[in-house]
């Protein structure tokens, strides 16, 4: 089952507002952990998905796509 979630986010998101944002969503008891996050072009998200796999939050094959 494919499950997805669209979020408006701002274009001025820093790198540490998009990993508390991603650490509270994959955080809930009822989501399981992603194989690919599609989010916009916002240079923070690159980063926060490298740091949240390095704390072990997201897995570590997950797939970041930019749109």
């Amino acid at each position: 089952m494919e499950v997805s979630s669209f979020l408006l986010l701002s274009a001025t998101r820093d790198a540490e507002a998009a990993k508390r944002f991603f650490a509270k969503a994959l955080g809930a008891s009822h989501t399981v952990p992603p194989r690919v996050s599609t989010v916009a072009k916002n240079a923070a998200y690159p980063k926060a998905l490298r740091e949240l796999k390095q704390e072990e939050i997201i897995p570590e094959g997950c797939r970041l796509r930019r749109e």
